[in-house]
């Protein structure tokens, strides 16, 4: 018998290429495999979502079945009862998706958001009996319900703090509210409006107004799904006009008839009308609102600039002495608060225009101002940049030295003594001053060292003025 044997470079080929085929079939299988995400909805928010014998149902889940078929995702839903229940699930992490809503900026602390796929008005609802309100600025003093959650809340609370409103659970409860007169309006989507009062024949209730704030639905994910969202808007941008139209008329109540019906032509034509009409108004006034806001933005712009530089002249005009520019008592008794030991050496310097009463006599008031603010442009020019200069109170002057030592202090002592000597003041031609100094020690106080300085300065007076003197530590003699 004949055994026909297999040459072992062959073998070797069919293992390899019984070795790729299988690494390319696994790949395939794990390319098939979907992701699973898990999201919420609000629970009753037809027609545009809800959660009925445990399923979602509404427009938004037509839109999510398109989105699982395209991105090959699992869409896993996660109940909740209400929605604000269904925003807490979001922040704790229990789902990381909801398929239509709108963004705000206390959501955007946890969601990223899609493009806008679904639009749709906001109405004030109200009773019969009540006056057409025309917008949000007309509601005045009554009574408004709104849903707990909802965005409408932030934007009401925001800019429109004087309304005052109690928060419901859901719409339909605040529409059901209206109905009985327990509230006198509510404000909801048009869409969710009809659905709900249909639902449950609140046959008294009429749109009463409409709202600046449109629904612009969008798809919420936490930042964990962030990367899906260009995937998201390509597959809500594919979407064509006919498929939308198809899931609207899905949820929105519409019957089909095989005869006609004369009669339902008319009245559907007639609500045609109604709604085109309505329509046209809530565009025209939507445009007048616009500008109207425009123009409140332009004032409000204008006078946020206004009150910045009112703030900013309050700020200088608190801190600055208003004859000489210089900083006030106030500002260099805040300055001493700070930690003065973290500066290192510190020394503090009262300066005494000399014989200034006789100015004011001679002179006049007028005069002795204007010498004054020549006197501190003195001050100003010899101190560093570190340094604090401040008018203490009439003819007095304080200088803060942080980062200096005695014997720079005292140069500068000196210096200050030469320029006033040498500075030629209209109309009084020569004035002279009188300086005394301390440093400040460890342990004592701003004001004790101020005592120590002050006292300086009146020995500098006794000695015949023109000169400083120098305050000696605690304890010790005084210097010259």
């Amino acid at each position: 018998m004949l055994t026909k044997r297999v040459a072992p470079g062959r073998v070797s080929l069919l293992f390899v290429i019984a070795l790729l085929l299988l690494v390319i079939i696994s790949k395939a299988a794990r390319g098939a495999e979907q992701e699973t995400i898990r999201y919420c909805v609000d629970p009753d928010w037809l027609p545009y979502e809800a959660i009925r014998d445990g399923k979602h149902v509404g427009i938004s889940s037509d839109y999510l079945a398109i989105l699982a078929n395209k991105l090959n995702v699992d869409f896993r839903l996660i109940p909740t009862d209400t929605w604000l229940e269904t925003l807490e699930f979001l922040q704790q992490g229990k789902c990381h998706l909801v398929p239509i809503l709108n963004e705000s900026e206390s959501r955007s602390q946890y969601l990223k958001f899609s493009e806008v796929y679904f639009s749709a008005p906001n109405v004030l609802v109200s009773t019969d009996n009540q006056p057409f309100l025309q917008d949000v600025d007309n509601i005045g003093e009554r009574k408004l319900g709104m849903p707990r959650g909802y965005r409408m809340v932030e934007f009401l609370e925001r800019y429109y703090p004087a309304i005052e409103f109690r928060l419901m659970e859901n719409e339909k409860e605040a529409l059901i509210a209206v109905s009985k007169g327990d509230i006198d309006l509510t404000i909801t989507s048009i869409l969710s409006a009809n659905s709900y009062i249909q639902s449950a024949e609140l046959n008294n209730l009429k749109i009463a107004g409409w709202t600046l704030l449109e629904d612009r639905l969008r798809v919420g994910v936490t930042e964990q799904y962030e990367y899906l969202l260009p995937a998201i808007n390509t597959v809500l941008g594919e979407i064509n006009d006919g498929q939308r139209m198809d899931i609207y008329q899905r949820w929105s109540n519409v019957k089909i008839v095989n005869e006609p019906d004369y009669r339902l032509i008319w009245k559907a034509a007639s609500v045609t009308g109604v709604v085109f009409v309505l329509a046209l108004v809530y565009f025209l006034m939507l445009w007048r609102m616009n500008r109207k806001l425009q123009r409140q933005n332009n004032e409000l712009e204008m006078l946020r600039r206004q009150l910045e530089a009112s703030n900013k002249e309050l700020s200088y005009s608190s801190s600055h002495d208003p004859l000489t520019q210089l900083y006030n008592r106030h500002h260099f008794n805040q300055q001493l608060q700070r930690r003065v030991e973290d500066l290192g050496d510190t020394c503090v310097l009262i300066v005494d225009v000399d014989h200034f009463k006789q100015v004011n006599d001679k002179f006049g008031h007028s005069v002795g101002d204007n010498i004054l603010r020549q006197f501190a442009d003195v001050l100003r020019q010899e101190v560093r940049a570190t340094d604090v200069v401040a008018r203490w109170g009439g003819e007095e002057f304080v200088i803060f030295c942080p980062q200096t030592n005695v014997k720079d202090a005292q140069l500068l002592c000196e210096r200050l003594l030469i320029s006033v000597r040498q500075k030629s003041f209209e109309p009084v031609s020569q004035l002279t001053c009188s300086i005394g100094g301390a440093r400040l020690v460890e342990n004592e106080t701003v004001n004790e060292c101020l005592e120590r300085a002050d006292k300086a300065l009146y020995r500098a007076k006794n000695k015949g003025r023109d000169t400083w003197s120098w305050g000696g530590e605690p304890g010790t003699a005084p210097a010259s």
